[in-house]
């Protein structure tokens, strides 16, 4: 068992030693908070640093990310648009393409239609698309 002092066996001299040693430790503690007596209670100067830097880059991302989910949806609406522009252009005249017959006759669909009509290919599955990805 280790020899502690209590309140009436310490000398002043060695009350002011403790308190010095403790002032010491608080010093250099980092984000010492004399209240609580936690260590953690607030960054240094570089973890805040750090931590500005790092949130600043994550504000960049999500901007960037909706800049181009933006970009992604107008560019969706230019391509619909000019997919209605050329269904108005190839359209059905009598069996035949009214656009595509020239001297000869183009039957219906053309394949300018029949193009746009072949299904959208398969997605490559990845595990941002894939269902069973928790």
């Amino acid at each position: 068992m280790t020899d502690r002092k209590t309140a009436s066996t310490i000398t002043d001299t060695e009350l002011d030693q403790l308190y010095a040693e403790l002032a010491a430790l608080r010093a250099v503690a980092r984000g010492y908070c004399p209240h609580c007596g936690r260590g953690d209670a607030a960054p240094t100067v570089e973890d805040w640093e750090q931590e500005r830097q790092s949130a600043g880059f994550w504000f960049d991302q999500h901007k960037r990310a909706r800049q181009s989910a933006a970009d992604q949806r107008q560019r969706a609406k230019r391509a619909e648009a000019a997919i209605t522009r050329v269904r108005d252009l190839h359209r059905e005249e009598y069996g035949l393409c009214d656009e595509c017959t020239g001297s000869h006759g183009v039957p219906w669909p053309c394949p300018t239609i029949q193009a746009l009509d072949q299904p959208a290919p398969a997605t490559a599955a990845t595990r941002a698309t894939d269902a069973s990805n928790p």
